[in-house]
């Protein structure tokens, strides 16, 4: 009693889908297909051993599972949708922080270390983009002058599957100055430490694709011109692997001064510095061509802001304030330059960078803030400037 507490909140939910999913053959192969179920868990706790330190840690976890997407076909019927391939989803959150805080006479030390990681796991239906697009290049060289049978790879079930993980690992210490009675001056100082990765796996796939072309056509796919040697092993026809790293490094302090105790100036600095790493890797039929991305990019940026802040009246304050700001720059994927050939000449170039830079603005600020006639009215008045630029 007095130096521990736990908090525990539990959500498990359903609802129920009212889509209802039909085969080719108008037969009702799923009802209530978009359901979806969802089980969440948080805990938080505090923890204080004396009156100078407080130690609070929490997690927060969602699980969820949804039966297919809401789409529907109005011409097929109000909530009835016909395709071959279900599209559910699976998600998983999980964020945890600690946060441990040590108070002397002289000023406060700040500990925040968090955790996220999302798990992300999707099924698409790429028929319509995949197996009847593919259907259509084949009667457009029909191998063995088999004719008008490319509708057959058309009604192939297309699953497109996705795998998306996402984390993000940061570390904040900061101290902070307890403002002495007889001095004007108070301050802040930390170090800032981020570690972002996120990794996407997209493989798409016609079933039976192999095994349908060869009874069709008498011979197996990369046999056949119109592929031209492709294969598709397990009957894949795209792949991509893409993996992101990006880490930040910061430095950050400000100070503030009452001129006069209605007056206050505060001016603060911030470095960053930002390396990223970026790798994509595609196969398959359609990406025949494309080489493998591997780009590295480093990253600057030194950030000031500045504010004063003027007490008029105990109930009425103005305020100014000009800070910086910047985004990081990052890698692209493979762009084909004969593809994109005109475009690309629009803006002088021959070929799609393979980085972009970072952006920044400047953003100035002005307003008032007051209370009137006994804290019956009060005013919220701002005014802003933003300059960005190299968007």
């Amino acid at each position: 009693e007095g130096t521990a507490a736990v908090r525990i909140g539990v959500d498990v939910g359903e609802d129920s889908g009212y889509i209802d999913n039909y085969n080719l053959s108008n037969q009702l192969a799923r009802s209530g297909t978009n359901d979806d179920k969802w089980t969440v868990l948080r805990l938080a706790a505090k923890v204080a051993p004396d009156d100078t330190m407080t130690i609070t840690p929490a997690f927060y976890g969602e699980w969820e599972r949804t039966g297919d997407t809401s789409v529907f076909f109005p011409d097929f019927g109000l909530y009835k949708q016909q395709k071959e391939v279900q599209e559910p989803s699976v998600d998983h959150l999980l964020v945890g922080s600690l946060t441990v805080a040590k108070q002397w006479d002289w000023g406060q030390l700040t500990s925040i270390s968090s955790y996220f990681q999302q798990q992300f796991n999707r099924t698409e239906d790429g028929t319509y983009y995949n197996s009847e697009y593919l259907g259509y290049i084949i009667d457009s060289d029909p191998p063995n002058g088999i004719q008008n049978e490319g509708y057959q790879i058309g009604l192939l079930p297309g699953p497109v599957y996705t795998r998306i993980k996402t984390s993000v690992v940061s570390q904040e210490l900061r101290i902070a100055s307890t403002p002495a009675p007889d001095s004007g001056f108070s301050w802040v100082g930390g170090l800032f430490y981020s570690d972002y990765k996120v990794h996407r796996l997209f493989n798409a796939y016609i079933d039976d694709f192999n095994q349908t072309f060869e009874n069709i056509y008498g011979i197996a796919p990369e046999d056949a011109t119109v592929f031209a040697g492709a294969t598709f092993p397990n009957n894949s026809v795209a792949t991509d692997n893409t993996a992101e790293d990006e880490k930040q490094y910061a430095i950050f302090a400000d100070v503030s001064y009452k001129f006069i105790p209605s007056l206050k100036g505060t001016a603060g600095l911030r470095y960053s510095y930002a390396p990223t790493i970026f790798n994509d890797f595609q196969g398959g039929y359609f990406s025949i061509g494309v080489p493998p991305v591997s780009q590295r990019a480093k990253f600057y940026a030194t950030t000031p802001k500045f504010s004063l802040t003027y007490d008029a009246t105990p109930n009425v304050t103005w305020y100014a304030s000009a800070s910086e700001g910047y985004r990081i720059g990052g890698s692209e994927i493979y762009i084909s330059p004969g593809l994109c050939a005109q475009d690309l000449a629009n803006l002088g170039l021959s070929s799609a960078p393979g980085t972009y830079n970072s952006d920044s603005l400047w953003s100035y600020e002005g307003g008032l803030k007051g209370r009137f006639f006994d804290d019956t009215l009060s005013i919220d008045v701002d005014g802003y400037y933003l300059q960005w630029k190299n968007i």
